[in-house]
């Protein structure tokens, strides 16, 4: 049988950094309370060129429960997670912000399991957020 060597990727990931993390449940927050709101998050990220080849993407996430229509700032629930991410292109060559989706991809299930251990940790029942497609996100975004 042939052995089969493994390609380098494109882009490496040279770890992360939290950088804010904001916990807040107002004393009135009915645990369970589903049938009185539901929860949302909010995702958002931004890039610093810190070298022609690497990036930073740093990427905030807020999660919350309300009543619809409710924003994360006046939710009676919130857990917000910014971190930050060091990527880098592997062959050299400039970093191409297509790659962006890629990074957001890794990145955001350390985002997942940072909001989860904490609301765990909180008391109230664990916040666990759906899995995301960070490609198609950003097809939509660029079509809207």
């Amino acid at each position: 049988m042939e052995q089969q060597v493994a390609q380098k990727g494109v882009i490496s990931f040279d770890g992360y950094r939290l950088f804010r993390l904001d916990y807040k449940c107002e004393p009135y927050y009915k645990q369970n309370a589903v049938s009185d709101g539901k929860y949302a998050y909010d995702l958002a990220y931004g890039t610093v060129d810190l070298s022609d080849n690497a990036t930073q993407i740093n990427l905030l996430v807020t999660a919350y429960f309300g009543s619809e229509g409710v924003k994360a700032e006046d939710a009676p629930l919130s857990i917000m997670v910014e971190i930050g991410g060091k990527f880098a292109a592997t062959n050299g060559s400039e970093w191409n912000h297509d790659w962006d989706a890629n990074a957001i991809a890794i990145l955001y299930p350390y985002v997942r399991g940072i909001i989860s251990s904490v609301s765990a940790q909180a008391g109230i029942e664990t916040v666990i957020l759906p899995t995301i497609n960070a490609s198609a996100m950003f097809l939509k975004n660029e079509k809207s």
